[in-house]
């Protein structure tokens, strides 16, 4: 199974990483164009098990969290959602240099029917955000 943007428990992502900056600073600066599809590694688990309860489909899988946003969308969902009050600035790429280049458009989706269908990432960040709630509670 390939997947994209994976954010969740047990390491380190882009969802803890902009909610430990916003809990430090005023505002953060965050890249506009680069796109992808957040998926939050609960959804993805859920997406292997019942592929693999079917026993019989077998090859490679895309399946990501539905839809896409940019690192700058994704940032200001996270903040919403969240209640962390830190503004999020627009960005581009060429202001950070990066050890690899980063494609500006990574949408992960398959044309396969026997694909699991993912919850869109917007429920993803949602689910995490209170997994995340209910654990340091």
């Amino acid at each position: 199974m390939r997947t994209a943007w994976l954010f969740g428990a047990g390491g380190r992502n882009f969802v803890d990483t902009m909610l430990a900056l916003g809990s430090d600073r005023d505002e953060v600066e965050v890249v506009t164009d680069q796109v992808g599809s957040p998926t939050w590694s609960a959804h993805l688990a859920e997406g292997l098990v019942e592929l693999a309860e079917r026993r019989g489909d077998i090859g490679i899988f895309h399946a990501a969290g539905t839809g896409a946003c940019s690192w700058y969308e994704l940032a200001v969902e996270v903040f919403d959602r969240g209640g962390v009050r830190c503004r999020v600035l627009p960005t581009t790429s060429e202001r950070y240099s990066r050890p690899a280049p980063r494609p500006a458009y990574s949408v992960l989706a398959s044309e396969r029917d026997e694909v699991p269908v993912l919850p869109t990432w917007q429920e993803g960040v949602a689910a995490y955000l209170a997994e995340k709630t209910v654990i340091a509670g």
